[in-house]
C-alpha cells in the first residue's frame, strides 16, 4: 500500500519510524507518513521507542468501538449516544490516518494537561494533544497524539487531510477495509469488493448502486418463525452493566436478534469466542464443563462440537469468527443414549430435567450445508420436539444433527426490522445479531 501524505513535508524533524515506532497491532501500522516519521523523530529525540497502541482504525473498527462505548443507531439512521471516549464512526482522525493513542507512561506525561499553544516539546515536532485539561476537552485523553494541521479543523472537513491511498494488492484491500489480512480471497473479501465495485460503477455511471443484499430471510411456517441466515453476518453480543436490557430497550439499537446464550446474572455459560479470541472462558470450578458448540468460521462453514476443558485446545482458534455454546442436540457427541441423558451430563439436567421437559417458546440454532446458511428457529415445543424440529430444517451433517438448543422460557426474546416477535421482561445478558 502506498499513502501519499498531505501534511507538509519539511518543516518538522524527521526520523525513521521502522526503528522509533512499535505498534501494538500489525494492521494499524498505516498511518499519514509524516505524521509517522515526526513521531519517529520525538521518539528519536526522548531517546526511547513509542509504543503505538491505537494507529490507523477502519471505519468498521471504529463502529464496533463507538458500539462497545454504548453508541447506536437511531431510528433515522444516525449513529447517536455513545459514552464520548470513542468517536462518531466517520469522525474519528485514526480513520484518517492522522492520529494515534500510545501506551507509554513517558509520552502521556509530556504536554499533559498544557493547552495547544503551550505544549512546547510537542510542537516542535509537529503534533500536539487536543483533548486535555488546558483545552478544555469534555473528556481527557494524555495518549492522544496528532499532527498539527489538523487544529481547529471541523468534522465535515477533516477527509480533506487524510492521506491517498493506493491499493496495490489484496492485502492492501484487506487492510483498508478492516478485513482479515491475509491475503487470500474468500468470501468476506470477495464480498467488500462487490459492495466496492457497485459504488465505484455508480460515480462513474451517475447510476444509483442495487440495494445491499439481504443477510437473512425469515418466515413463519408450521408454527414457528424461521430464520436462514448467511453465517458471515451472524454476530454475538454479550450485554454487561447498563447495556443488559429488557427488547424493548435492545430493539432501539438491534432491530433484528434472538436472545442466545445460558446466563446467571452476567455470567454466561459458558465458552464464547469472538475473531479467534476467547472473550468468554470455562471456569475451573465448572462441574459439567463440556457443552455443545456451535462454530462459524471465517470462511463461512459452521460446525457443532462438544467442547469442554480437556479439548479446548483443539479448536483451531485462528480460524474462528464466533463461537457459542447451548446444549448440543447431536447427543451422540458426548457419548449419551438420548437427548435427556446429554442434557444432563452438560449441566442442563436439574430439577427432574426442567429444561428438557418445559414447553415453551424454544429457539434452537443449526447449520444447514446444503443450503450453506444458519438455521434459527423459535418453535413451542419440549427440548426433544425442538431436536426434531430443527433437524426437519437440515440441520444435520453426515447424519447426525448439528444444531443447538438455545436459552428459552423467560429468557426467549426476539425481533425482526425492529418488530418485536417475543418479548419478555426479563434483562438479557446474550444475543445474536444479523
Amino acid at each position: 500500500m502506498q499513502l501519499i501524505s498531505k501534511l507538509a513535508k519539511d518543516k518538522y524533524p524527521m526520523a525513521d519510524p521502522s526503528v522509533w515506532l512499535k505498534f501494538k497491532y500489525p494492521e494499524q501500522t498505516g498511518i499519514d507518513p509524516i505524521l509517522a516519521g515526526r513521531l519517529a523523530a520525538f521518539a528519536r529525540d526522548q531517546g526511547k521507542v513509542l509504543n503505538i497502541l491505537s494507529g490507523h482504525r477502519s471505519t468498521e473498527k471504529q463502529i464496533q468501538l463507538f458500539k462497545q462505548h454504548g453508541g447506536y443507531k437511531d431510528k433515522n439512521g444516525n449513529w447517536t449516544g455513545g459514552d464520548g471516549i470513542a468517536a462518531i464512526p466517520g469522525t474519528s482522525w485514526h480513520e484518517f490516518r492522522l492520529a494515534v493513542d500510545v501506551s507509554d507512561s513517558w509520552a502521556k506525561k509530556i504536554d499533559k494537561d498544557a493547552k495547544t499553544s503551550e505544549q512546547k516539546t510537542l510542537l516542535k515536532y509537529g503534533i500536539y494533544k487536543p483533548l486535555t485539561k488546558g483545552n478544555k476537552s469534555s473528556v481527557y485523553e494524555d495518549w492522544h497524539l496528532q499532527s498539527v494541521e489538523l487544529i481547529g479543523i471541523p468534522k465535515s472537513e477533516r477527509s480533506k487531510y487524510a492521506p491517498e491511498v493506493i491499493i496495490t494488492d489484496v492485502k492492501d484491500f484487506q487492510t483498508v477495509f478492516g478485513l482479515t489480512v491475509d491475503g487470500k480471497i474468500g468470501k468476506q473479501t470477495k464480498a467488500k469488493a462487490q459492495e466496492v465495485k457497485e459504488l465505484i460503477e455508480y460515480i462513474l455511471k451517475d447510476q444509483k448502486p442495487s440495494s445491499p443484499t439481504p443477510t437473512f430471510a425469515y418466515r413463519k411456517e408450521l408454527g414457528a418463525d424461521i430464520f436462514e441466515i448467511d453465517p458471515l453476518s451472524l454476530k454475538h453480543i454479550w450485554l454487561q452493566g447498563d447495556k443488559s436490557q429488557p427488547p424493548s430497550e435492545l430493539v432501539k439499537q438491534y432491530p433484528t436478534f434472538v436472545n442466545a446464550m445460558f446466563f446467571e446474572g452476567q455470567s454466561i455459560f459458558r465458552l464464547f469466542v469472538e475473531d479467534g479470541k476467547i472473550i468468554s472462558d470455562i471456569k475451573n470450578y465448572d462441574q459439567f464443563d463440556k457443552k455443545g458448540t456451535f462454530i462459524v468460521y471465517n470462511d463461512g462453514s459452521c460446525e457443532v462440537k462438544t467442547i469442554g476443558r480437556n479439548n479446548l485446545n483443539t479448536l483451531d482458534l485462528p480460524k474462528i469468527k464466533m463461537a457459542i455454546q447451548g446444549f448440543n442436540m447431536d447427543y451422540e457427541a458426548n457419548g449419551s443414549a438420548n437427548l435427556k441423558e446429554s442434557m444432563r451430563n452438560e449441566g442442563f439436567g436439574q430439577s427432574n430435567d426442567y429444561i428438557y421437559n418445559l414447553v415453551c417458546n424454544r429457539p434452537g440454532i443449526g447449520y444447514n450445508p446444503e443450503k450453506k446458511k444458519v438455521i434459527i428457529a423459535i418453535l413451542n415445543t419440549d427440548a426433544s420436539g425442538l431436536r426434531k424440529f430443527m433437524r426437519s430444517l437440515g440441520c444435520k451433517l453426515n447424519g447426525n444433527s448439528c444444531c443447538l438448543g438455545l436459552d428459552s422460557g423467560a429468557s426467549t426474546a426476539c425481533a425482526v426490522d425492529g418488530k418485536i416477535l417475543y418479548n419478555t421482561t426479563r434483562k438479557l445478558v446474550s444475543i445474536l445479531t444479523f
